[in-house]
């Protein structure tokens, strides 16, 4: 924050940075996957491979329309320790997003079925889909912010705030939070969702006068 200064021949102004924090909850999740095979020859190795991915991918489908997308491929030799090849191993690496976090546990315990020992969750990642309102609601609470705080300034040195001169948006926005909790149970995985956020950051020059 600055204390309010004139320029010459210009306008009294006091310029403050506000920021603000809409809070959501995630509905959706991101599952990052590897499917693997590993056999005596690359072709075999590819061809189990490619199976797995397929019937992971007619799994996923059921799902979601379009949030499917391979990230990598590899195919290598397999090590059972130093310097003791046993074979090659060749591993797709996708990324599935499935809109309805409710729905995540079932996708996973229908994805596992299908490529039992060929399949490894990497890594899950819960979201929020929709944070146009939230972005919207975190500019309103950081130029609220930015006020009070020109308010309080001005008032200190005997002025009031008559309007803005200008307004500029900085910061970033908040991505999902970590995951509350994963638990698996006995015939299904189940997901707590946790909390996620959207912030912002807005610096504003406003017109003072005296009170």
């Amino acid at each position: 924050m600055a204390d309010p200064v004139a320029e010459p021949g210009g306008p009294t102004t006091v310029t403050t940075v506000g920021q603000g924090e809409a809070p959501g909850r995630p509905d959706a999740l991101r599952l990052h996957l590897t499917v693997r095979h590993r056999a005596d020859s690359i072709a075999e190795a590819l061809a189990g491979c490619a199976s797995a991915f397929e019937a992971v991918v007619a799994v996923a489908r059921r799902f979601t329309d379009d949030g499917i997308g391979s990230r990598g491929m590899r195919i290598g030799e397999w090590h059972q320790g130093p310097d003791q090849p046993d074979g090659y191993e060749a591993s797709h690496n996708l990324e599935v997003v499935c809109p309805d976090l409710g729905r995540a546990g079932e996708l996973i315990d229908a994805l596992a079925e299908a490529a039992p020992r060929r399949l490894r969750v990497d890594h899950v990642e819960p979201f929020v889909t929709v944070t146009g309102d939230m972005a919207a609601l975190a500019r309103e609470l950081a130029f609220a912010d930015a006020r009070a705080k020109a308010d309080q300034l001005a008032a200190l040195a005997g002025q009031r705030v008559d309007g803005a001169l200008t307004v500029v948006e900085g910061g970033n926005a908040g991505g999902p939070s970590p995951l509350g909790a994963i638990r698996v149970a006995a015939a299904s995985t189940t997901f707590e969702p946790g909390a996620a956020s959207v912030t912002a950051t807005v610096t504003v020059t406003w017109q003072t006068s005296s009170a």
